[in-house]
């Protein structure tokens, strides 16, 4: 079976509907779904899941707000990733 991505998109209800398709579908973890529908934000309606933990740590540590960005802007997409390739310096520099 062909899976379409678009469709699955438009067949979900909402955003959690969506990321459990995903995660059910191609048997993959919640961290790599965030991921991916984190890039399909801004293109994707029903693509808008929760920063991960990790990220909202980090942020809080560096007093980013990151309520003041709108969640399915580009620059908030930026963020975040940048977070995450933070944290992976940081844990780099400490081994």
């Amino acid at each position: 079976m062909r899976l379409d991505i678009n469709k699955l998109h438009e067949e979900a209800k909402n955003s959690e509907d969506l990321e459990n398709r995903l995660i059910g579908f191609y048997a993959i973890g919640h961290i790599i779904v965030n991921i991916f529908l984190r890039e399909l934000r801004p293109f994707w309606r029903k693509a808008n899941p929760e920063s991960l933990p990790i990220v909202k740590k980090i942020a809080t540590k560096y007093k980013i707000k990151l309520n003041k960005y709108n969640r399915k802007s580009l620059a908030f997409i930026r963020i975040e990733a940048g977070l995450i390739r933070l944290r992976n310096e940081i844990k780099r520099r400490m081994t």
